[in-house]
């Protein structure tokens, strides 16, 4: 049975139900797609606030939903246990992270430097915070950051389960991404030409958004994987069979170039180019593991790309020990100057001084004044980070869901006979964000976090095959 014939089967079996779905996931996916444009303006602009911003349209997304649901006008069809590894690890560490900002946990598991601080003030007065964490408003802050973003991910999980969205939501971000980091490329140029003439051009331009490196990396791969997704099928015969039509990539390198997606991906090359070389690396990591993962699907197999794909993995394998030599390099490095107060060898003495509980999400920034360095120091990477701040077994608790993530896209490229390259692109995503938390910021920026959540639910939904998508329907 071709696709065409199942679809036209539980069409057939509910047309009056499958339009009324179909209404309401075109109302969602709109509002989906809304957002990120929207979020991107506020940033383009300066405009503070982009965290509220996403939390109210979170919010709106999912009472939106709900309603839609309960009016029988959106149903969600994807079977739940694809995420529920990952969402159970989720919770238990946003469960950990409230317990962090919280005043009930025990008074004897607050951080050691407490006690020392504490025995400092006048008697009475007490430790300086009466919970494990630094600053607890900071750390429901981002308790509420982690909840939307896992929001947006389940929200474009199911409404992924139609490959037309699928494609209009990776089409959407691979746009906005590229009007973005255009007009950050502008304000780069703009404020470079102001320093080179004399100008105060830093009056009347606003400065590049805050990470729009990262953001253009993340787009850099959806729009790469739109364009080989679009040439694969715009190339393949029409009387091919349906296993040879996931050929993306041998049709893209056959295909005519398309004038529009080659100008956006090369303003988003520039815009990750300008972001400096850890963001080039993550992007050769993310671009490399997904067309690695994309090779070695099975429907390739009439191909004969085996063996480009064991060099594919290869070279990822070489990128990845790149990254991370060059990343504890510079923590040994830096661990070794002379006064010891760098941001590493702090991570490190804070990990040791509070291994379990840890200091309270978002805490950081405090964790470096505490231990006496200078307060604009520079970050030591999302994942140290999250060691500090979480303690050790939440910080495994939220790499071990990204996992989960990456453990259903490669079962989606195992098992898709066509588009191959949504599970092949969510794998590419988590290597991309791998790499660049190694020593940098990767998702503690909200609009990265945003571009990234969405598109990788988009993967992780199109991993499963049409039966297990359409099956409720």
């Amino acid at each position: 049975m071709t696709t065409s014939e199942f679809e036209g089967r539980w069409r057939g079996k509910a047309s009056g139900a499958a339009a009324s779905h179909a209404r309401g996931e075109v109302i969602a996916v709109a509002a989906l797609c809304a957002v990120l444009p929207a979020a991107s303006l506020f940033a383009a602009a300066g405009i503070p606030g982009l965290p509220a911003l996403l939390d109210l349209a979170a919010g709106l997304l999912a009472i939106g939903a709900a309603g839609l649901v309960v009016a029988r006008r959106l149903a969600f069809t994807l079977p739940v246990a694809g995420l529920a590894p990952s969402a159970v690890l989720i919770g238990l560490a946003a469960a950990w992270i409230a317990l962090q900002a919280s005043p009930f946990l025990p008074a004897a598991w607050t951080h050691p430097l407490w006690r020392v601080v504490a025995a400092a003030l006048p008697e009475g007065s007490g430790p300086p915070a009466a919970a494990v964490s630094l600053d607890p408003g900071v750390g429901f802050d981002r308790l509420l950051a982690l909840l939307r973003d896992a929001a947006l991910l389940w929200l474009a999980y199911h409404l992924a389960a139609s490959t037309r969205h699928g494609w209009n939501l990776l089409r959407c971000a691979a746009a906005t991404g590229a009007a973005l980091s255009a007009w950050a490329l502008l304000a780069l140029g703009l404020h470079a030409a102001g320093v080179a003439l004399g100008l105060a051009v830093a009056e009347y331009v606003p400065d590049p958004p805050t990470g729009f490196a990262t953001v253009a990396n993340v787009a850099f791969a959806a729009a790469l994987a739109a364009m080989i997704g679009q040439r694969g099928a715009s190339a393949q015969p029409a009387a091919s069979p349906p296993r040879a039509s996931s050929s993306g990539l041998a049709g893209f390198l056959a295909a005519t170039p398309s004038i529009p997606s080659f100008a956006a991906l090369a303003i988003l090359g520039a815009a990750v180019a300008a972001g400096g070389p850890g963001e080039v690396l993550a992007l050769l990591i993310g671009i490399g593991a997904m067309l690695a993962a994309l090779l070695a699907a099975p429907s390739f197999a009439g191909f004969r790309h085996r063996p480009s794909a064991a060099l594919g993995v290869a070279a990822l394998a070489a990128a990845l020990l790149v990254a991370a030599a060059a990343g504890f390099n510079r923590m040994t490095a830096d661990s070794a100057a002379p006064d010891g107060q760098t941001p590493y060898a702090i991570a490190a003495q804070a990990i040791a001084d509070a291994p379990a509980l840890g200091t309270g999400a978002g805490t950081f920034r405090a964790v470096l004044a505490l231990y006496g360095a200078e307060p604009a120091s520079a970050g030591a990477g999302d994942l140290l980070e999250s060691f500090v701040e979480l303690g050790m077994p939440a910080a495994f608790a939220l790499i071990l869901a990204c996992a989960g993530l990456v453990v259903l896209c490669a079962r989606g490229v195992w098992q898709r006979r066509r588009n191959a390259i949504f599970p092949a692109l969510g794998i590419g995503l988590a290597f991309l964000v791998a790499a660049r938390s190694i020593a940098g910021a990767a998702l503690q920026n909200p609009l990265a976090a945003l571009f990234w959540c969405i598109l990788m639910g988009v993967a992780c939904g199109q991993s499963h095959r049409s039966q297990d998508r359409h099956s409720s329907r």
